[in-house]
């Protein structure tokens, strides 16, 4: 049974009007609020949303990498365990591999610049996020907000 439109409320949202992925792979562009000298700096960070499609690929090829890299941890582990008839010791993930995890998601995010000398690449931005923990907290922050997409 479908209703007639004319009966339902005016303010009733479309798909479209809810599809926070299209909105957020738009560019927001963020003033960096240096510590010292604020926006006034002249820096202006171009960020894509959490939500956004090409986000959302990084952060599944990531998990893949990160299931892979377990995997073969675990294999090695009990071939060493079956070659010295010992329990294996436990295998762990490096806390650096956490902390360039948290990098690349950062350097995913930011996908150009403006007032900064050197010219955008994803390499450069790696290397950014990755020297300066303010910058990288204020991209991280900035996509994790919908509304900046919309």
């Amino acid at each position: 049974m479908t209703k007639d439109t004319a009966t339902q409320p005016a303010n009733l949202m479309t798909l479209e009007d809810l599809d926070f992925s299209t909105a957020s792979g738009r560019i927001f562009k963020s003033p960096f609020n240096h510590p010292t000298k604020g926006p006034a700096c002249g820096v202006v960070l171009h960020i894509i949303g959490d939500e956004s499609e090409a986000v959302s690929a990084f952060e599944t090829e990531l998990s893949d990498e990160q299931r892979r890299a377990a995997a073969i941890r675990a294999v090695a582990q009990a071939e060493q365990a079956a070659l010295t008839g010992k329990p294996a010791e436990p295998v762990f993930r490096p806390t650096q591999d956490d902390v360039a995890d948290i990098h690349r998601r950062a350097a995913a995010r930011l996908v150009g610049w403006e007032g900064i000398a050197e010219p955008y690449s994803k390499e450069a931005a790696l290397r950014l996020v990755s020297r300066n923990e303010t910058l990288r907290k204020q991209v991280m922050i900035d996509a994790g907000k919908v509304a900046n997409f919309l």
